[in-house]
């Protein structure tokens, strides 16, 4: 995780007026062993509040990096790293950098044990490459969405998106994948107002939301960093800064008062992606109203933009709309809202099931051995009880399994339930999808309906039906693979067989991706110099 060397899109505290902040305290600089455990090697990051060293984790023999925070002297610093080691530690998502330990040295310095990556941050990448390829840019773009989506449910804000803060790794069983990293600038709604000096702003002046630049911390919300990830995005496929400026005012007036270059201008083949473009330019307006509502709004805008690039997108009145239809998210709604919509759908069916007994059922010889010893009464007692036990476990496998899906606001008029017998409802399959290797498309017809392994459920008469659409798994430079009929529900798995050799010595990476303009109907989903504001201080690691 190297250090960003672009001043200009560095994480800044811009403070009116400064205080000069006291230099730390000299310290061990024989220190080679963190923790009796943890073995470090050599520096390969440096931060706005310490550095990043390459270690050993002698107990579990495994690659870590030790990020250390240098000013143990400066209050608000230690506070905003203990709460980044706070909210680091409280997610799960896998596209969120995981923390393994946190701890204090004895000389007072601060310190978190993470996940170490090999790869490239976007920022390095873009300057070795150039842009990513579109359909790559929207697949990086959902996995960050879902990072910051959790981040968002637990009322915690990023504030600090930008390139350098988010690492790809090529992962050869699921494709180009990518980690959020760096809380340090992160916000819950429970703040202490204490580690912000007035007239404070904190972020990285190309990527911050005019709010943020205001001093409006009240005013902050999820949109923040929708706006945030809107430029970030920019960046990814153009290969272009949003803003030019020789100075960090003017950057700061450019995010305040003007809009980045078009992106059919900044690099015209983005012609083909109309709904891309509306998606970026829809995350980087100006009022925070005039964005999307959340982050996992712009994620399924994303999604639909990923499975047609031509697609119509609108926001209405804070609503998705696509080629005209309302898209409702119910990523907002709590599993008990869930649960409740799928009892009062599934009741009528409930009561209009019977089942029969089954013909095998005996009597159990725990059942005798009540007969024997107990009085009559009991025994009686006792088998009402088992028996009522296992009607109602029969009747609960006979209910129907109910999938709430997105409809459009026509489908919404109440319409009265017709009588369902047993056959009808026994006609969804859910088909448990894994493929070798993983991250292939999944396509039912010319329909995409996810990538592997996945579950999906389709009506039976539709898959076996033989005028019907096929399931077909697809990756690139593998031969496509048809699921044989009849299908059951149930694990099916697929091994994809390569379509040429590829040699040991040629490595794929991300450049390798069609340069040619393609039509969009052919796009298919797929799977050191220091920061500025950073001060010379004493490495308590290096010799």
């Amino acid at each position: 995780m190297p250090a960003s060397n672009d001043n200009t899109s560095d994480t800044v505290a811009i403070a009116r007026p400064s205080v000069p902040t006291p230099q730390p305290n000299a310290t061990n600089t024989n220190q080679r062993v963190l923790a009796d455990r943890y073995v470090i090697e050599r520096t390969i990051g440096t931060g706005g509040m310490g550095e990043i060293y390459l270690a050993t984790d002698t107990k579990l023999q495994r690659k870590v990096a030790i990020k250390m925070m240098l000013h143990p002297e400066d209050d608000s610093d230690n506070k905003r790293f203990q709460l980044e080691s706070q909210t680091v530690a409280g997610f799960s998502d896998p596209h969120t950098i995981r923390l393994f330990d946190y701890g204090i040295t004895s000389e007072g310095y601060q310190y978190q044990v993470i996940e170490y990556l090999e790869g490239k941050n976007i920022k390095e990448y873009l300057k070795s490459h150039g842009p990513l390829h579109p359909t790559i840019a929207k697949s990086i773009a959902i996995q960050l969405c879902g990072s910051l989506a959790e981040a968002h449910r637990k009322n915690i804000l990023h504030r600090d998106l930008k390139p350098s803060n988010i690492m790809l790794i090529d992962s050869p069983e699921r494709g180009v994948q990518c980690k959020l990293l760096d809380f340090g600038l992160a916000r819950a709604d429970n703040h202490d107002p204490t580690m912000t000096k007035t007239g404070m702003v904190l972020g990285s002046p190309m990527y911050m939301s005019p709010e943020q630049i205001e001093s409006k911390s009240d005013e902050l919300t999820a949109q923040t960093d929708v706006y945030s990830l809107g430029l970030t995005l920019y960046t990814m496929v153009t290969g272009k800064q949003p803003f030019t400026g020789s100075s960090l005012s003017s950057i700061l007036a450019s995010q305040l008062f003007k809009q980045p270059t078009p992106l059919i201008e900044a690099l015209p083949t983005l012609n083909i992606e109309p709904a891309l473009c509306w998606i970026i330019d829809t995350a980087i307006q100006k009022k925070p109203e005039d964005r999307f509502i959340s982050i996992s709004q712009m994620k399924k805008a994303v999604e639909l933009c990923l499975q047609n690039p031509e697609a119509t997108l609108r926001l209405e009145d804070g609503e998705l709309f696509c080629d005209e239809e309302f898209i409702q998210s119910y990523t907002s709604l709590s599993l008990q809202d869930i649960s409740l919509a799928v009892e009062n759908t599934t009741h009528e069916h409930i009561e209009t099931i019977k089942q029969q007994r089954p013909r095998s059922f005996e009597q159990t010889t725990e059942l005798d051995d009540i007969k024997e010893n107990k009085p009559p009464f009991l025994f009686l007692g006792g088998l009402a009880l088992i028996i009522g036990i296992v009607g109602f476990v029969f009747t609960q496998r006979a209910t129907p399994t109910v999938t709430i899906q997105p409809t459009s606001i026509e489908n919404t008029t109440p319409q009265s339930a017709a009588p369902t017998t047993p056959q009808e409802v026994a006609t969804t399959l859910a088909i448990d999808i894994r493929s070798t290797p993983a991250g292939a498309s999944i396509f039912f017809g010319n329909q995409y309906m996810g990538t592997t392994p996945s579950i999906i459920e389709l009506k039976e008469a539709d898959v076996n039906n033989a005028d019907a659409n096929s399931l077909t798994i697809r990756k690139e430079g593998f031969a496509s693979e048809t699921l044989k009929q009849p299908l059951q529900s149930g694990i099916q798995r697929i091994t994809l067989k390569p379509v040429t050799a590829i040699p040991s010595s040629t490595k794929t990476t991300v450049k390798d991706a069609p340069k040619k303009t393609i039509s969009p109907s052919k796009i298919k989903p797929k799977d050191a110099k220091k920061n500025k504001g950073v001060k010379n201080v004493t490495n308590p690691f290096e010799k």
